[in-house]
């Protein structure tokens, strides 16, 4: 029987649903739905998730010939997405070339795979960064390699590899970022998802490279994960809670079903052994409620009845629900920190605390945490408020 289900905060607010209806929307009622949501909105106001995806706006008025008022200013969207796009990708070839040249397989997924194989279009999708998956047993090496060419960690979650020894680095950190001198950011990831109490790893680097194809594009010939894979990395990932909110997951994953044969059988299947299957059953039930993606009735009846429990509903909502915990990730950084290899015991396994999360925060002298930390956290407990409450 079809769940009845409350949408997520991290899921498409009313007016973000309207805009999608519009990129949803058929060719002939395309031009009527434009006039109303334009009139509807101040261009200059619109929010960072809709401001992302107006180059898809822009690439239907491209196709059907339409002139609007707002063609040029959309154009412009697009033209800085060509050329981040651009940038990112030329830096990712570097990056993958001397990656490779030490023996280390790269996996793309996420943004390139979208933009170079499923739009075909440099412009059609801003790329914040981009996301490589190594194997495991590569990370500390590869984070050293990164480094070593003169890519930066950016934040916390990338702490000093030397605290850790190959075998506790990608079992306590599953993912670092960096910044090069020309301020593209790279995440470099050997787990897609963090692993839980009981060690489930569905998405593998094994799992997804079993899977994956070789491409071949004109500048770079890389290997991507299978379509299947990275639908189900673009819903359980679209639904985690995000500051700057994450809409283009609808549009990603439209385009994935509508540009792949995706194989439903094991996209079902290894959500089941990931414990996905409360984040695949709301998605399509959203999907289904507003028509934006369309699926074989047989299947979307599958999809949308998916068998989860109590407990892993709530640990769905907890993931899609932004909280400002009174202390942010620093009870994170902390059990990262004390689970490491650092041979010291007592006062000064506690005091070598205090240069580690200099580094995780970007500081080259510890005094420079504590102005920081104080202005940090004052602001941190006014958002929550009285209560304990985002206000």
């Amino acid at each position: 029987m079809e769940k009845s289900v409350r949408f997520p905060q991290s899921f498409p607010t009313t007016a973000e649903c309207a805009f999608l209806e519009l990129l949803f929307c058929t060719d002939e009622v395309f031009p009527e739905k434009l006039e109303a949501w334009a009139k509807r909105i101040v261009f200059d106001d619109l929010d960072y998730a809709i401001a992302r995806l107006l180059p898809l706006v822009y690439m239907r008025l491209r196709a059907l010939g339409i002139e609007h008022p707002l063609k040029g200013r959309m154009q412009g969207f697009y033209k800085l997405a060509w050329v981040k796009n651009q940038r990112l990708l030329a830096a990712v070839r570097e990056v993958t070339q001397f990656l490779e040249q030490q023996d280390i397989s790269v996996l793309f997924v996420k943004g390139i795979p979208l933009v170079l194989d499923a739009y075909r279009d440099m412009g059609a999708r801003f790329m914040g960064d981009a996301d490589l998956l190594i194997h495991p047993r590569h990370a500390k090496r590869a984070v050293t390699l990164l480094r070593e060419h003169g890519w930066k960690p950016v934040n916390s979650y990338t702490p000093l590899p030397q605290y850790f020894s190959n075998e506790s680095f990608p079992r306590l950190v599953k993912e670092a970022t960096f910044v090069n001198s020309r301020g593209v950011e790279l995440d470099l990831h050997w787990r897609l998802f963090e692993i839980e109490d009981d060690g489930k790893d569905a998405l593998s680097f094994d799992a997804l490279w079993a899977h994956s194809a070789l491409v071949t594009h004109p500048t770079i010939t890389y290997r991507i994960v299978a379509p299947d894979d990275l639908l189900l990395h673009v819903l359980v990932h679209g639904a985690a809670a995000n500051p700057h909110r994450t809409l283009r997951w609808v549009p990603d994953a439209a385009v994935l079903i509508k540009e792949y044969a995706i194989d439903w059988d094991r996209f079902v299947e290894t959500a089941a052994q990931g414990d996905w299957n409360v984040d695949v059953s709301t998605a399509f039930l959203f999907f289904k409620q507003h028509g934006f993606v369309k699926v074989p009735g047989a299947i979307e009846k599958k999809l949308t009845t998916l068998p989860y429990t109590l407990a892993e509903r709530k640990r769905y909502e907890r993931r899609a629900s932004i909280s400002y915990a009174p202390f942010g990730r620093l009870p994170s950084l902390w059990r990262t920190y004390w689970l490491s290899d650092a041979q010291e015991s007592g006062y000064a396994r506690v005091r070598g605390f205090f240069p580690y999360l200099a580094h995780a925060w970007g500081f080259e002298r510890v005094r420079d945490l504590i102005p920081f930390i104080l202005h940090k956290y004052q602001l941190r407990l006014k958002l929550i408020g009285p209560k304990g409450n985002s206000s």
